[in-house]
């Protein structure tokens, strides 16, 4: 099938504004397909009082464009080891409709994941092949489906360790709860060195593609709350054919996923909602509209988050970037 267009209702869109910050690149695993600045702990980790004026200034800002719900997605490096990563989620609780998810390689201890599990609307597992410890991650998402706390775990595929990747998912497949969710997850050379060129997906054949094509098992308690509201009503025009053998257009859910794998990642010309429904803040404390997203926009994009003269955008961005580097910002909602 050929992908000929893809769209967004912007009507139909919910007021929701998804916050992605690196709070440091300090981690504890060392995966060969990382750059090394996501790991090297080379930049120190955020400071906390410099973090809540800006979370107050973002507030102030996206409230009075009347923005409704906050998703706050923290990464690394490794977000957990902040020392001052409970304060930070506590202050962002006290705030209504907002939800933290950090993004982690889950190798904190059980006790961690106790003491801290009520901070955390959801929690999104990075498995890494080559670090992981599939009975402990397995231990971990039990319990916080159990206390109540959403859970999926993309699983990273190196296509020269496909069947070691495939072992991990039928481990995690093995769980107790059956209510967390699991997917493969694409890797990208970009992420292993800064002149590779970010279409450059790892050399997987079309049987390991295929693992990407669908979820293995569906987050299906967050599928209808406050996290899946960023996707809804995306959809994308697909060259295909009828019973009757006729040439249609027809009309499919978004996955990004799949578009990724089948390089559908071009959106210049679009309108696109970065900077209005997704920002990010990069470990150097530099704001952009996207995790790859490096489109020039005023007083925003490269302006670090507690720098005096930073303008949060008010409209939506016309794209002129040949693509999008990753998963996080071809979800950004896009239309014409």
């Amino acid at each position: 099938m050929e992908v000929r267009r893809t769209g967004y209702k912007f009507e139909e869109f919910d007021r929701v504004l998804q916050i992605e910050w690196t709070l440091g690149n300090t981690c504890n695993y060392n995966c060969s397909y990382c750059l090394p600045v996501l790991h090297d702990n080379s930049f120190p980790w955020i400071d906390l009082d410099e973090s809540i004026k800006f979370i107050d200034r973002l507030h102030e800002h996206y409230g009075s464009m009347g923005m409704k719900n906050y998703i706050w997605k923290f990464g690394g490096g490794e977000p957990t080891l902040y020392k001052h990563f409970a304060d930070l989620c506590e202050y962002i609780n006290r705030k209504p409709n907002n939800f933290i998810i950090p993004i982690t390689n889950g190798s904190r201890k059980m006790q961690w994941w106790k003491d801290n599990f009520k901070n955390f609307f959801a929690v999104h597992f990075s498995i890494h092949p080559e670090f992981v410890d599939t009975k402990h991650i397995v231990e971990v998402c039990d319990y916080l489906i159990d206390v109540g706390v959403d859970s999926i775990c993309h699983v990273m595929i190196k296509p020269d360790e496909f069947d070691k990747c495939k072992q991990i998912i039928e481990d995690l497949k093995s769980s107790r709860n059956k209510n967390w969710g699991i997917q493969a997850k694409p890797l990208h050379h970009i992420w292993e060195t800064d002149t590779a060129d970010e279409r450059d997906l790892y050399p997987y054949n079309s049987e390991q593609k295929n693992i990407f094509n669908k979820v293995i098992r569906p987050q299906d308690r967050v599928s209808g709350r406050v996290d899946a509201k960023l996707n809804r009503d995306m959809y994308m025009y697909v060259a295909d054919t009828n019973d009757q053998g006729e040439k249609i257009l027809a009309r499919r859910d978004f996955d990004p996923y799949w578009a990724v794998t089948h390089g559908i990642t071009d959106w210049r010309y679009y309108q696109c909602r970065a900077g209005i429904n997704r920002i990010y803040i990069n470990y150097d404390k530099r704001v952009y509209l996207g995790a790859g997203c490096r489109v020039e926009l005023g007083n925003f994009t490269g302006l670090k988050y507690d720098d005096p003269e930073l303008q949060f955008p008010v409209n939506s961005t016309f794209c002129t970037q040949e693509r999008c580097v990753c998963i996080a910002d071809v979800q950004v909602p896009k239309g014409r």
